[in-house]
């Protein structure tokens, strides 16, 4: 009995050519999603965009974020600082 062969093909069902256009399906549908996504490190963009929404963020918000660093650098700031 232990050297009866199957005639049957012992193959993996993810290797069934069903199986394989359903795994291509899902890949293409990641990578897709992906694709669509924005890239926050774009520096091509004229405006500030929110990486949650993708949404344009408003002028004066945008103006505020990019003023944080020298207002944090500014003498005024000095004032506040205990030795």
């Amino acid at each position: 009995m232990a050297n009866i062969e199957s005639k049957k093909c012992e193959t993996h069902k993810e290797s069934s050519l069903s199986e394989r256009k359903l795994s291509e399906k899902a890949v293409k549908k990641t990578v897709d999603t992906f694709s669509a996504f924005l890239n926050p490190f774009d520096t091509e963009r004229e405006h500030l965009v929110s990486i949650f929404s993708g949404q344009k963020v408003p002028e004066d918000i945008a103006d505020d974020l990019l003023k944080v660093e020298d207002v944090g650098k500014s003498p005024s700031r000095s004032l506040w600082i205990i030795d």
